[in-house]
């Protein structure tokens, strides 16, 4: 008899019997055919044995070829499911082959789902991340990922609250802007005087004691609200002044910009660098050098077969020239940068300024064009100083 494997050893054991003139030769037949026979016992009909369950349909086979009165007296073992899955012990092994390969690589960085972040939130987050050697393709333990979390919650105090949580080789990001309540400090002890000249719209002081009235025209310097005055008694009771006192302003500006410059320019040239990051693996797939004081920038591509995501990026650096080079600029854009200058000044000393009108001169010199703004806007136009003197102290009637 030939050796039993390791399948059969698992399948369902039966007992039949076999009788009839051609009982013997059946039974010589079926060992020869790869039967495993056992227990072959004589009968007053015939003959008794053993053999596997899965062999079970062939006996019969046989048994009608011979002429053979076949009978099955008893079966036991693990069942008809289980014998065939032991016959077949590739489904076995690719059912153990595809559990171990899901928990394997489902360790793998698939895809980095930053949710509604907006494309320029994404490039930023995407660029923290692979400083902390995140990226697709990488290998994520929860450690790893705690310790991320962390550095960018420090780094990254300006974002707000951020979350990443990886689950089935996918990665989410998600951020809630940070909302910030103000807590003012006590009003110290001032005054509010004009930044400049003009007339007076509307005021809204939240403290203080106003010394002007709507529609009053007030010079620069003047004192707007006082921080303290006389009580019935004649003793100054002190209240800082503080908020907002809005006015029609006329303020003018003056910007020089010239017809050339030297700058830094890009020449259109390049070279691009690529890391290529698979499955944990990382390796130059091409090298490039940079350019002194030129520009970087850095893209990466995750690998994908249509829309299906690998575990896998490209990280393609790209180095571009820069020169020294003289810009030349138009009368017409040497006016508009010129005019941009002016608005830039107002901004920066009433950053709330509502223009109502404007009045542009220019001067056009050989080498550079002279812009004069004259605006008329309405603006915040207090400046805090010190407490303005009591000009009387006498008790209020």
């Amino acid at each position: 008899m030939k050796k039993t494997n390791v399948a059969a050893m698992w399948a369902d054991r039966i007992r039949f019997e076999a009788s009839g003139r051609g009982a013997k030769s059946f039974l010589s037949a079926a060992a020869q055919a790869g039967v495993h026979l056992w227990k072959i016992s004589c009968t007053n009909r015939g003959y008794t044995a053993c053999a596997f369950g899965s062999d079970l349909r062939r006996l019969e086979q046989m048994a009608a070829n011979y002429q053979v009165d076949f009978s099955l007296r008893r079966r036991h073992g693990p069942g008809r499911i289980l014998e065939r899955v032991a016959a077949r012990p590739g489904i076995l092994v690719g059912t153990a082959a595809f559990f171990l390969c899901q928990w394997y690589f489902g360790g793998f960085l698939w895809h980095i789902d930053f949710g509604e972040l907006e494309l320029p939130q994404q490039e930023k987050f995407r660029a923290a991340l692979a400083e902390q050697g995140i990226w697709e393709g990488c290998r994520l333990e929860e450690e790893t990922l705690q310790h991320v979390r962390d550095t960018l919650a420090l780094e990254m105090t300006d974002e707000g609250w951020l979350s990443l949580n990886f689950t089935a080789g996918c990665l989410f990001v998600e951020q809630n802007q940070r909302q910030e309540q103000t807590v003012r400090d006590a009003v110290q002890p001032q005054a509010l005087y004009a930044k400049a000249g003009g007339q007076v719209l509307e005021i809204e002081l939240e403290s203080g004691f106003p010394e002007v009235t709507a529609g009053q025209y007030v010079a620069e310097g003047q004192l707007l609200a006082n921080g303290q005055k006389a009580d019935r008694e004649g003793q100054a009771v002190v209240q800082g002044a503080s908020g907002s006192i809005r006015g029609r302003i006329q303020r003018q500006y003056t910007a020089v910009q010239p017809l050339q410059g030297d700058f830094r320019l890009l020449t259109g040239k390049s070279r691009e660098s690529e890391q290529w990051q698979l499955l944990g693996y990382t390796w130059t797939q091409k090298e490039a050098d940079t350019f002194p004081d030129g520009m970087v920038t850095t893209e990466w591509i995750p690998f994908r077969i249509g829309s299906v995501a690998l575990p896998g990026a490209i990280c393609r650096t790209t180095y571009w020239e820069k020169t020294s080079g003289t810009q030349l600029y138009s009368q017409q854009t040497a006016k508009a940068l010129a005019a941009r200058s002016c608005r830039q000044q107002l901004l920066r000393e009433f950053p709330d300024a509502v223009l109502e009108s404007q009045d542009l001169t220019y001067e056009i010199g050989e080498s550079e064009v002279i812009c004069t703004a004259e605006y008329l806007f309405c603006a915040d136009m207090t400046v805090p100083g010190v407490l303005a003197p009591l000009e009387n102290v006498q008790a209020a009637s």
